[in-house]
């Protein structure tokens, strides 16, 4: 799920050179609701797509520079794909990992999600919502491991994918 048209023509992209991928990509937010939302496009202008994010009224106040975007839940989304089983969500979503995890409630407490990989960011989440975050991921039976950003070198990351599986030796 990606909402930056740029990223998702990206990804599409990849996808068409890779026919191989077990990979479907969708033009579309996770949050808690479905609906529309207004998505942060700042980093445009310097062809910087990692910045984007859904924004409050407050930002749009001040003249973010924004999209409009579909947004839905995974669990809605899970439904209507007809979705089983989840292999691998890796949620990267600069600050809205808690709204989108209210909308995966269903799918947690089903235990559908074999992987989660969850980058939480400090300078964009509370010490509060992460905890909470991290709280409604254990609650539901998941287990899993932390890695300060600053201690994870690009070594160790060649390993985690290299030993499958072995992610709690590192860091």
């Amino acid at each position: 799920f990606e909402p930056d048209p740029r990223n998702l023509a990206d990804m599409h992209r990849d996808v068409d050179l890779n026919p191989s991928l077990n990979l479907v990509v969708f033009g579309v937010a996770l949050a808690s609701q479905s609906g529309t939302a207004r998505f942060r496009v700042d980093g445009w202008d310097e062809q910087v797509s990692a910045w984007g994010q859904i924004i409050s009224e407050e930002d749009v106040a001040r003249g973010t520079k924004h999209i409009e975007v579909p947004v839905a839940t995974l669990d809605e989304e899970r439904h209507r794909l007809e979705i089983d089983e989840i292999d691998v969500l890796k949620m990267d979503i600069q600050g809205g990992e808690a709204d989108a995890v209210k909308g995966m409630e269903e799918c947690l407490r089903e235990r559908c999600i074999k992987t989660l990989l969850l980058e939480l960011h400090d300078g964009q989440l509370s010490k509060v919502q992460c905890q909470s975050i991290l709280e409604m991921i254990a609650d539901a039976g998941y287990t899993g491991r932390f890695f300060e950003q600053e201690s994870f070198s690009n070594w160790e990351a060649i390993c985690a994918i290299k030993k499958k599986g072995r992610l709690d030796t590192l860091g």
